[in-house]
């Protein structure tokens, strides 16, 4: 894989991540089946993005010379795998019936998919070096 499949990979899970955070805040304000489907929709193409993530080549994220961070791509594997986790939980839980329930879940809906955007931005940030 090249550059450019990680451009357009990064594009959108950006993409995916934000609508998520979006449909995760109406479902707070509302809570309606239409949310429960986007949710579903989100979870889905985060299922999507996880499966294509194995097969980019982290090489191409290094500078010359440098060898791939995996334990970068690992942490947002595992991030974009808590997210898909939260939504289908948030989705599909009854205890968000419950208020508290329900906020506790959001909370770590939306945790998980911050935790996931931070992943993203430090799978492409420079290392830096050791003196």
């Amino acid at each position: 894989m090249d550059s450019w499949s990680w451009i357009e990979w990064l594009d959108r899970l950006e993409r995916v991540l934000r609508a998520a955070r979006q449909d995760v805040k109406g479902f707070a304000r509302a809570g309606s089946a239409n949310l429960c489907a986007a949710l579903e929709r989100s979870r889905r193409q985060l299922g999507a993005l996880a499966a294509e993530l194995p097969t980019l080549d982290a090489k191409v994220l290094t500078a010359a010379g440098e060898e791939p961070d995996d334990t970068r791509v690992a942490g947002l594997a595992d991030a974009i795998a808590t997210s898909i986790a939260r939504l289908d939980e948030l989705a599909n839980s009854t205890a968000v019936e419950e208020r508290g329930g329900r906020e506790r879940s959001l909370a770590a809906a939306d945790a998980a998919l911050r935790e996931a955007e931070y992943q993203a931005a430090l799978l492409v940030r420079p290392r830096r070096r050791r003196a």
